[in-house]
Order: structure tokens, then sequence, then C-alpha cells
């Protein structure tokens, strides 16, 4: 009878921990295949290990496609950490830059950690499809802010 209680009250914490570790909201939607409505590239999500792993895509004017970003979401101390890494590698150099940005639980308005550029991501699905999404960037105030429109590929 203790045995069952001590077993009991192990999967019952084991749950909870669980429960509250994992991605939550709207995060979860991003899983999938993102299009540019542009035709200019796209953005796949997927769930690992409780974080999105994401990556972003580029289509140039002949039709090649080089991934330009590894993005990941995952949930911190109450917080999601949105992560952007571009890396550009041509004949003579590379370069690689990490960005990091901190948002609310439930929310995917994202504020840049270092104060560096860009200052702000905001992901936003359509208020009656949520196949629709609008992802907005604010390099700084005085700049005009950029929107990105994306359908999820189905």
């Amino acid at each position: 009878m203790q045995f069952n209680k001590i077993l009991l009250t192990t999967l019952l914490l084991f749950s909870f921990t669980t429960i509250f570790s994992q991605l939550k909201g709207k995060a979860k939607h991003l899983q999938g295949t993102w299009v540019y409505a542009k035709g200019s590239g796209y953005e796949v999500w997927a769930i690992e290990n409780g974080q999105l792993i994401g990556a972003g895509y580029r289509t140039n004017k002949i039709g090649d496609t080089v991934k330009v970003e590894q993005l990941g979401i995952k949930l911190t101390n109450n917080s999601l950490i949105y992560t952007l890494e571009t890396g550009i590698q041509n004949f003579n150099n590379s370069a690689y830059t990490k960005y990091q940005f901190m948002s609310k639980v439930r929310k995917l308005d994202f504020t840049n950690i270092e104060n560096a550029l860009p200052n702000h991501l905001e992901y936003t699905f359509g208020f009656f499809n949520k196949n629709k999404l609008t992802i907005t960037i604010w390099m700084d105030e005085s700049v005009k802010k950029t929107k990105l429109k994306l359908r999820k590929k189905v």
C-alpha cells in the first residue's frame, strides 16, 4: 500500500513537471512548413524534445534554395527564448551571427536580449485562419517595420 502511494506521487510529480516544461499556446501552431507569400522561400518548424526547432530557406531567381538561418524556440523559466542563427558563406569568408530574443510564455512577441538589431520580432497568426502567419520585424524605432506574410503548406 505504501509503495503504491509513493509510485502514484512520483508519477503525478513527473507528469506535472513534464506538462509545464512543454511549449504552450501559439508556439505549438508553428509546426510545419510556412511559405513566404512572395515565393522567396519558406520556414520549416518541428517540435523536438519539448522545443521548436526550425530553419529558414531562401530561393533565388534561378530556383536554387539555400538554408540561411537556424531557428529555435524553447521554454525557460516561464519565458520563451527565440534563437536566430545566421550563417553566410562564400568563397572567401564566412559570417556567423546569433541573436536571442525573449517573450512571455503564451505570446510570440520577442524582444532582443542584447539590445542589438533587430530589436523586436512578432509572430501573429490569422484571426480566422491559423494557416496564415505574419512575421513583423523592427530594426529600431526610427526604421519602418518589415512584415513578412506566410501561408502554411498543407
